[in-house]
């Protein structure tokens, strides 16, 4: 049965994160993290899934629902307990994250917080695609459907709708006219220069034009 403290820690996790949802003014310093205080073990109590492959793994009980049985036991050498909280060992990496940090235990988030999750990673990557959110999130977590609801949330987030280039509408590049003499400079950086009497002890030249004159 799901914990009622888990269920408070959960709801309140979703409240606040949709309370402190940062808008367009604001900057990612400003963003406070939401899950650094959730007590992860009282939330994954919560969860229907994470307190059945809990209780697998500690006492060898399983639920009475025939699918949660299939889907717990033929998973279960995936996963584990540390510190009262359930982990996901992650055997491999994909090929979009063979450069980033290897981390071979993933903590799991419950269903309740996955939005949260989604969101708060969402906002501190300043709107990322899909690719980089996911592959941001699943270096610390995990959980199921990870890249489908990452890609969901992108579709429908405001700012990243407004943000989407659509090709049709870059703006025109409009030209600095200088309203005075010395109000604009243009600077330019030539080189490398081969083959100088100086031996390549000068081999470049900084050229400035004034923009009126």
């Amino acid at each position: 049965t799901a914990d009622p403290a888990g269920v408070a820690i959960a709801a309140a996790v979703i409240d606040q994160s949709a309370a402190c949802h940062v808008t367009d003014n604001e900057t990612r310093s400003e963003t406070v993290d939401l899950l650094q205080n959730v007590d992860f073990s009282a939330a994954q109590r919560a969860d229907e899934f994470c307190s059945n492959m809990t209780s697998y793994i500690e006492h060898n009980l399983l639920p009475d629902d025939r699918n949660s049985v299939k889907k717990i036991v033929a998973s279960a050498d995936y996963y584990l307990i540390e510190d009262g909280k359930l982990y996901r060992r992650q055997i491999t990496r994909s090929k979009r994250s063979k450069n980033q940090p290897f981390n071979d235990h993933l903590l799991v988030i419950p269903d309740a917080l996955q939005q949260a999750v989604i969101e708060q990673y969402h906002t501190i990557l300043a709107h990322p695609a899909t690719d980089r959110l996911a592959d941001t999130i699943k270096m610390k977590y995990y959980f199921d459907l990870m890249y489908t609801k990452c890609r969901d949330w992108v579709k429908t987030c405001s700012i990243c709708q407004r943000m989407k280039d659509s090709g049709s509408r870059k703006a025109p590049l409009t030209p600095m006219i200088p309203s005075k003499i010395n109000c604009i400079w243009n600077l330019d950086l030539c080189g490398p220069i081969t083959g100088s009497s100086t031996d390549n002890e000068f081999s470049y030249i900084l050229t400035m034009t004034e923009g009126l004159s």
